[in-house]
């Protein structure tokens, strides 16, 4: 995972640039509040992407504490 991008809330109002930061960086966008962290967004492939991982890691480690 890179660096990840920060924008302070007043960024959403650019909806086209907010989505096109989604789309483009298949990474999760944090969104700040007065400087701290209140929102993250991502694009639907990348939030389906991070849960199918997940979801493998979650069957694997099931899988390898069975006695």
């Amino acid at each position: 995972m890179n660096m990840p991008k920060i924008v302070p809330i007043a960024e959403l109002r650019d909806t086209k640039h907010v989505l096109h930061m989604c789309r483009a960086t298949k990474e999760p966008i944090i969104v700040t509040k007065n400087g701290y962290g209140e929102l993250v967004i991502m694009s639907i492939t990348a939030f389906t992407e991070m849960s199918d991982e997940l979801d493998k890691l979650r069957k694997q480690v099931a899988k390898d504490n069975k006695y």
